[in-house]
């Protein structure tokens, strides 16, 4: 019908209205139109089918839904411009294949995530297993070499990516990786074994995991991109609170060694529903072209390829996304991971000094992980229909900064304490479920994944030397010196992510 209609019109219009000249440019239009009529009669069928086409194919596409452009500028009123070159899907309804990659990503996220944060559990059990063989910070380092391998792999996932793809990457890390090394671990007898498989190899295969998957749910959104990729993300927060008691269940019940071994199978199962159901919209990044040769015999480009250094050609890193905005950004990743984790690791230790039990102690961190998850649903709706994605990273991080440093700071007991765990929760958080969302603002949805990897990477340092620092601040100066360590960080952090901010646009009010 409507193209009935629009054909129509065309006749009409081509029948009934003369053309009328308006300017001494449109007057010699006319006349070069009117000694040229025999050849546009007979071009007339052609064209006009042409035209229909044309028309039917422009009332389709206005009725979906804009998509942001691959470097997007900030007109006045603060709103990215479409791209032609990445369309949103025609509905982010129910109707969206993006649903089933995000509950995906929320799954495979509760796993990985959630075994890496309950080491806390191993920890403790293999003190006393491996009593003769380590001591408390040997073991500790097991724990934080997950992390720190986690985050170090989102530099190199990119060239693995684009050799393996997403779904084989993903099923590297999380259907191979991560439940083998917890059945190998399960029969390990020396602690440096255990280093290696359940500290190592389970972190390994996390990164690849996750730097993999974090991307994909930004694919299929535009206008909830906020949204989709919070409630991804929030399988990272739920999964802590899960796996805890659980795996301190298992081990009550069936013995360390069985109780990795049944963490193993659930973590399979998870992962094999995880990677049937993600699907990531666009291809794998390729590896950028050699550039162009002066001289087109092959032995200068053999020549040219050659001289290139051998990271250059693994990383591939798109030199072309390192903007300004960009590099705000990436400062900020660096700044915020030295005080991301400290409260969260630190909060079962100053609750204990506040007098409270250690088994109450223990209940603040998984406050902070549900107000944590609570939030990125929250603000992702909220950063999608109302404020905007960044002014949203910037406003949470410098909230939970003053929150840091003001409140806890006073926190002289457990009432107050605790209203700070729930205010940092609800905002500490936010930026780190957010990493795809700006991504995607700043070098477009094409370019995520080679950015997100930087991202991650850079965030590596900070969760390396970030608790560590505040640590020994607090045994050598007191808590005073580490609380506002911690604050002055997430502060300085918000102050990079406002330099991104204020380059795409610097209207205060602007909704970016």
């Amino acid at each position: 019908m409507i193209a009935s209609s629009s054909q129509a019109l065309s006749d009409s219009t081509t029948s009934h209205q003369p053309i009328v000249p308006q300017s001494s440019d449109t007057s010699s239009s006319s006349d070069i139109i009117s000694s040229n009529s025999s050849a546009d009669s007979s071009d007339h069928k052609i064209s006009h089918k042409h035209d229909h086409r044309h028309s039917v194919q422009e009332n389709v596409v206005e009725h979906r839904p804009e998509e942001t452009s691959l470097t997007p500028s900030g007109n006045d009123n603060g709103i990215t411009k479409p791209d032609d070159d990445t369309p949103a899907y025609y509905t982010e309804g129910l109707k969206n294949p993006g649903w089933l990659t995000v509950f995906a990503t929320f799954m495979l996220n509760f796993y990985t995530i959630g075994v890496v944060s309950s080491w806390n559990v191993f920890q403790v059990l293999y003190l006393e297993v491996y009593a003769e063989q380590t001591d408390e910070a040997r073991v500790a380092l097991i724990g934080t070499s997950m992390n720190a391998i986690m985050y170090a792999l989102g530099l190199v996932a990119t060239p693995i990516i684009q050799r393996l793809h997403y779904r084989g990457t993903i099923f590297l890390g999380a259907v191979i990786c991560c439940p083998l090394s917890q059945i190998f671990a399960s029969f390990a007898t020396e602690i440096w074994q255990v280093a290696l498989l359940q500290g190592v190899m389970f972190g390994f295969g996390t990164g690849l995991c996750y730097t993999a998957s974090s991307t994909l749910p930004s694919q299929w959104f535009f206008r909830n991109r906020g949204l989709a990729s919070g409630l991804a993300s929030m399988g990272g927060c739920i999964g802590p609170m899960v796996f805890s008691p659980m795996t301190q269940a298992l081990i009550t019940s069936l013995g360390y060694r069985n109780a990795l071994r049944v963490l193993a199978a659930i973590g399979f199962t998870i992962s094999c529903l995880g990677v049937i159901l993600i699907r990531p919209r666009y291809p794998s990044p390729s590896p950028p072209s050699p550039p162009p040769s002066s001289s087109s015999s092959l032995s200068s480009v053999k020549s040219d390829t050659q001289q290139s250094k051998w990271w250059q050609r693994f990383l591939a890193l798109d030199r072309a996304m390192f903007t300004w905005k960009y590099n705000f950004y990436l400062l900020h990743s660096f700044l915020v991971s030295f005080a991301y984790t400290t409260p969260v690791i630190l909060s079962q230790t100053y609750a204990t000094e506040l007098g409270a039990d250690p088994a109450f102690a223990s209940i603040f961190v998984s406050i902070l992980e549900a107000c944590n998850g609570l939030s990125r649903l929250i603000f992702g709706w909220l950063a999608d229909h109302c404020i905007g994605r960044i002014n949203v990273v910037f406003l949470t991080t410098l909230i939970s900064g003053i929150f840091t440093s003001v409140i806890w700071q006073n926190a002289m007991s457990i009432h107050i304490y605790l209203l700070y765990c729930v205010l940092f929760g609800l905002t500490g958080g936010v930026f780190n479920g957010f990493q795809p969302v700006v991504i995607a603002e700043i070098v477009g949805v094409k370019g995520i994944q080679e950015g997100v990897g930087v991202v991650y990477f850079m965030a590596l340092f900070g969760y390396l030397a970030g608790t560590p620092i505040a640590g020994a601040l607090h045994i050598h100066y007191g808590w005073t010196a580490a609380i506002q360590f911690t604050g002055a960080m997430t502060m300085a952090s918000a102050m990079a992510v406002l330099g991104t901010r204020l380059l795409f646009n610097k209207r205060l009010l602007a909704k970016v």
